[in-house]
């Protein structure tokens, strides 16, 4: 039995309906109820509310069953009907036959409210059953992702034949990827001297519990003929519903482990272990890496302790540190580091730079960019600033670098070298593609004796990494300039070019596709909230992601076009989908040139009246860094943004001293954290934190928290526990074309 039903009555016979009502709660059910008299009511209180079952009063001037039907079927739902009727027999089977749930005669209202029961319980039954369904396609999902990502081959077996290989698995095999598996047996896999011995193994293995795994060590044969020897482990899956036999293959030798992965750039797998990533024009490959980069600094003893202080000083021992340490960890020992260095250059009358770094791809969708890119840019700083030069990681794709005894020409000298590798070294990304990892670089010079407090000497950094994003990045900027750097301008970087030529034609035939990702709430909320991101397709039909063009569209000042289209067909497809779910809320990015442009509320307004969309639906997104930089502006456009009753959302927020005092400026309805605060979430309890005392504070002023970058069910678990708002990421679900989330069955 169920605690509450929802009954729409469609008639203009309110007693009927009140003399029904009364009979569901005689029989001890709670009942909310709505009523239409015509198909207009009808439509606006299906698109408003949510019902159990439809009760129709057959009479004159109401719909007929079929006006009924045809009305749920061009709206998409499926709600089951009960017909009250004065018709005959053959009237009221007809009206089954046409699809009604029961049918009751106009004077039995006890039958009719027992069929509006059943009707609610049976509906009940379908979205649970349909929601069960729902998980279990998500479990398979996620099941073969995490199988795609295995380095290892590995293969899932129904009744014998393969239903599933990784791409490991074929490139082992030596299986085309365009080629089927359905020709693919578990007992052909191996070298046929050892056929007898895997059907022993699996008729053993399948006697033992299902909870149980085996490892043997087989001899293996590829479609090409060739064996190979490998450790066979076998374990139990569910996909699709049908039980399944999942066989793994370890790596058991060098030579064979190349078999599988000379394709795949494995170093990894070499003896000597790991290597750290070339910071060169070599590929830097999405290898995991053992443990955060640390911060590493040894004051060294000053010249009274009798130990030179000279260029040529040996390089400093790297202090021990928890690799789980915390941004903020990180800062301040840098931060200690700074006002060390700036009293040793006060008193010997030496020069002193600290430059800040920034990873251009995170001026765009920062929860996409992987943990490769900043590795590879890392190892492109400590190639380029080695000790005595003092590195630290400040933020999210930010770090800061102490440069003692380097003038400002020397300093320009190894910035053109940096920003020139980075901009032309190639990262591969795990889904294969291929990116830059280029750098914006602010940096502030001391000079004289004299000696400012270190947290103002790193903002002075700070802001001239500032001005250097705001001209488009790949450069740098020194304090007090008025000078821009860089390795190529915008006007004459080939590599952009040919991005704001691939954009510009991507506008013109319209090969660019919005893709959208669930924001779900963890506290009972079904709100159906999607953030929105754009992929671009060229001439050749190869799909690009954000973080491989929207760098170079910052640069070649192209953001202004984009941010515009990306919006105007988010909010008609958002009209479109409001006829089905009228509380869908679009967050739309809107990049720093945007600002610089034709003024956002006023095109913005015009879109919402154009499409007729309410404002309410909408929330436009500014990142901490853009308003930052950009702080008259994105003030403006806030209150401007307020005053048409669109939403504000902070993105990247919290990595300033006080990130709070932002809001005293720019007044936001959503507060999207940096991805930087859950990155050892579940290693380093010392993290939560920082989270709950910003999510404590938002609620407090009636604001909600984005957590961004969910990937694990670990990950989830623990901001369960902690009584966040919403979060997103891709274990929620990936972006995708469809709006098809359901946001009332929850996780």
């Amino acid at each position: 039995m169920i605690n509450s039903i929802s009954v729409l009555f469609v008639t203009l016979d309110a007693g009927v309906a009140g003399e029904v009502v009364d009979r569901i709660r005689y029989r001890g059910q709670a009942v909310r109820y709505k009523q239409a008299g015509n198909a207009r009511d009808l439509e606006r209180l299906l698109q408003s509310h949510r019902f159990d079952a439809i009760l129709l009063i057959d009479a004159e001037n109401t719909l007929h069953l079929e006006q009924l039907h045809e009305v749920l079927e061009q709206n998409g739902f499926r709600i089951p009907v009960v017909l009250i009727t004065d018709q005959n027999t053959e009237k009221q089977l007809s009206a089954i036959d046409a699809g009604a749930f029961a049918v009751a005669d106009a004077r039995n209202h006890d039958l009719a409210a027992a069929m509006v029961i059943r009707a609610a319980e049976q509906i009940k039954k379908d979205r649970e059953l349909a929601h069960l369904q729902t998980l279990l396609r998500e479990a398979d999902r996620r099941y073969l992702l995490m199988l795609d990502s295995l380095r290892h081959p590995v293969a899932c077996f129904h009744e014998g034949d393969a239903i599933y290989a990784n791409e490991a698995w074929r490139e082992c095999f030596e299986i085309d990827l365009s080629e089927s598996l359905d020709r693919i047996n578990l007992k052909e896999i191996v070298a046929p001297e050892q056929t007898n011995d895997l059907g022993q193994i699996l008729s053993q293995w399948q006697s033992q519990p299902e909870s149980s795994e085996t490892c043997e060590r087989l001899t293996f044969r590829t479609r090409q003929g060739r064996t190979f020897d490998a450790d066979l482990i076998l374990t139990r899956a569910i996909l699709s519903g049908d039980p399944c036999t999942v066989v793994h293959l370890s790596q058991p030798d060098r030579e064979s482990a190349r078999l599988w992965a000379d394709r795949r750039l494995l170093s990894h797998m070499d003896d000597e272990g790991q290597p750290e990533p070339v910071a060169s024009n070599d590929v830097i490959t999405a290898e995991p890496e053992e443990s955060d980069p640390v911060f590493e600094y040894t004051p060294r003893r000053s010249v009274a302790t009798g130990t030179s202080t000279g260029t040529q000083a040996t390089r400093p021992t790297p202090v021990p540190e928890p690799p789980a340490r915390s941004d903020d960890d990180h800062r301040s020992a840098f931060l200690q580091a700074v006002a060390d260095m700036l009293a040793r250059t006060a008193g010997a009358r030496r020069s002193l730079g600290l430059a800040t770094f920034a990873l251009d791809a995170y001026a765009q969708s920062p929860e996409q960019i992987p943990d490769v890119l900043e590795r590879a840019a890392l190892a492109l700083l400590r190639k380029h600033f080695p000790p005595p030069s003092v590195l630290a990681r400040i933020g999210d794709g930010n770090y800061a670098v102490l440069l003692p005894s380097l003038t400002d020409s020397e300093i320009k000298t190894q910035l053109d070298a940096l920003l020139r590798a980075a901009s032309w070294q190639n990262v591969v990304l795990p889904d294969g593609s291929g990116t830059s990892s280029a750098l914006s670089c602010g940096v502030a010079l001391v000079t004289d004796d004299s000696r400012p407090p270190a947290e103002e000497f790193l903002q002075r950094s700070l802001r001239a990494l500032a001005v250097a994003q705001q001209r488009g990045g790949n450069g740098y900027h020194f304090d007090g300039s008025t000078e821009e750097h860089g390795t190529a301008s915008p006007a004459d970087s080939p590599a952009d070019l040919a991005w704001k030529a691939r954009i510009e034609e991507a506008l013109q035939h319209d090969r660019l596709r919005l893709q959208y990702q669930p924001i779900i709430s963890l506290r009972g909320e079904d709100i159906p909230r999607y953030s929105v991101f754009v992929r671009l397709m060229d001439a050749d039909g190869e799909v690009h992601e954000p973080r491989d063009f929207m760098p170079a569209a910052e640069r070649s000042r192209m953001m202004a076009p984009l941010d515009r289209w990306i919006i105007q067909q988010a909010i008609g497809t958002l009209s479109r989908e409001l006829e089905r779910r009228p509380d869908t809320m679009f967050f739309m990015k809107l990049s720093s040139d945007s600002l610089d442009a034709e003024p956002v509320v006023t095109w913005l307004a015009r879109f919402l009246q154009r499409y007729q969309v309410a404002p309410e639906n909408i929330v436009v997104e500014l990142r901490e860094m853009t308003i930052l930089t950009k702080l008259k502006h994105a003030v403006l456009t806030a209150k401007g943004l307020r005053n048409i009753g669109v939403g504000l959302c902070i993105a990247g927020f919290g990595n300033g001293r006080e990130p709070f005092r932002l809001l005293q400026h720019v007044d936001a309805n959503y507060i999207r954290l940096d991805s930087a605060f859950i990155k050892n979430l579940t290693k380093d309890e010392k993290t939560h934190a920082p989270i709950r005392e910003i999510t404590t504070a938002a609620r407090e002023s009636g604001r909600k928290i984005i957590i961004p970058r969910v990937e694990s069910a670990e990950t989830l678990a623990t901001l369960f526990s902690m009584d966040v708002d919403l979060i997103q990421g891709d274990f929620v679900q990936p972006p995708s074309e469809q709006l098809d989330f359901d946001f009332s069955g929850g996780l």
